[in-house]
């Protein structure tokens, strides 16, 4: 057989094949359902690395000892980048929040330095740091292998914690925001 088990896989994505069981020397290829030279993927006939380039159903054919052959069948599903909730960041002033997104591939965040936020990328999280209370919406882009989303970002005002009773360490607080 061929690992890893993974049969749905993104245009885009890169995978690696190997033969599970098989001690002898591989050469691998990739076909349409028919047989056929395809234009979905491409694999490296002596490493088993896969590319998914177009949506689509293709054949991985690991061919070994006298033509004898192991297949799985693979689906190539269209890369679908987003945010993993909204596209609507809001952060308080001087607050912070962090951007999710959809996939585990590098995305890169792209955005004019503004009064308002600032976006920073710390450990390969993106996050929003708010400076200044504003009304308005702030844009920036995300892309990733070729797509690109616009996100937004409306900074509230600053949360302040007053009280006028002594707070201990360990003691249990409840905070409410209106």
């Amino acid at each position: 057989s061929i690992v890893p088990n993974k049969s749905d896989i993104m245009v885009g994505d890169e995978v690696q094949f190997t033969p599970e069981n098989i001690d002898e020397t591989i050469t691998w290829s990739v076909t349409d359902p028919d047989g056929n030279p395809t234009t979905f993927a491409t694999i490296d006939p002596t490493t088993g690395k896969f590319t998914a380039i177009e949506e689509g159903t293709v054949i991985v054919v690991a061919t070994f000892g006298d033509n004898q052959t192991v297949t799985k069948t693979v689906t190539i599903k269209p890369f679908e980048f987003g945010f993993a909730d909204s596209d609507l960041f809001k952060v308080h002033k001087n607050g912070t929040v962090t951007i999710d997104f959809n996939t585990t591939k590098p995305v890169e965040v792209t955005f004019d330095e503004d009064e308002f936020a600032k976006i920073e990328k710390v450990d390969g999280v993106y996050k929003i740091t708010g400076l200044k209370e504003t009304t308005a919406e702030i844009s920036f882009t995300a892309s990733c292998s070729n797509s690109e989303i616009t996100g937004k970002i409306e900074v509230l005002p600053e949360l302040k914690v007053t009280s006028n009773d002594l707070i201990y360490s360990g003691d249990r607080i409840t905070l409410t925001v209106n």
